[in-house]
């Protein structure tokens, strides 16, 4: 017998993402370590099949998780106006990763993710190039020094990795800080002055 969704590329993509959606629930409303297999299958109405079909280990939940973001970005991305220079669509588009994580993912979930993968044997999914928000990121800043709006004297992929490590860092001290100021305006003053002090001649 087939695992549930074993079907169309679409049908996959359903069941994958009902059982996340259910286990990012769980985590949210009882702590991660609370969260057992069984009850994330029953959460979802599917079979133990379905589950190992698609995800090997539970921690294997918090690494699906760029797959919920990934359209949210391309979305903004296709919105933004061609015209608008690199160093401000840079921080708009940290700004949006920001507020984009506190409105869809609570402080507890944030806190777990960042928590196992201090500890994961496997790899890093937060430190991944392959993420879309990254590339969106190498994509700015490789268009702002074209266009001589940003330093030339850092290599592009050096400068999107700082970008990113800072981003990273704000959202780890946010968990650490309960939450106690906004993550979005926070990121609005962080990247900004960085990337003001990215300027050509700066």
């Amino acid at each position: 017998m087939k695992p549930d969704g074993e079907g169309s590329p679409m049908a996959k993509t359903e069941v994958r993402e009902r059982i996340a959606e259910a286990a990012w629930r769980l985590f949210d409303e009882k702590g991660y370590e609370n969260v057992s297999v069984d009850e994330i299958i029953a959460a979802t109405g599917t079979s133990k099949g379905a589950f190992y079909h698609y995800f090997s280990a539970k921690d294997e939940l918090l690494s699906a998780l760029p797959d919920k973001f990934d359209n949210d970005y391309d979305a903004w991305a296709a919105q933004c106006p061609p015209d608008m220079p690199s160093a401000d669509r840079i921080v708009a588009l940290c700004r949006f990763v920001c507020k984009n994580m506190e409105l869809k993912l609570s402080r507890q979930i944030i806190t777990e993710i960042y928590s196992t993968q201090l500890v994961t044997r496997g790899p890093k999914f937060l430190t991944s190039e392959s993420r879309r928000y990254v590339k969106l990121l190498n994509q700015y800043v490789h268009e702002g020094q074209e266009r001589g709006e940003i330093t030339g004297a850092i290599a592009c992929t050096e400068l999107s990795q700082m970008l990113d490590i800072q981003l990273r860092g704000l959202i780890y001290d946010w968990c650490l800080r309960d939450g106690a100021y906004s993550m979005e305006a926070m990121c609005d003053k962080l990247i900004g002055a960085f990337m003001r002090a990215m300027r050509p001649g700066e």
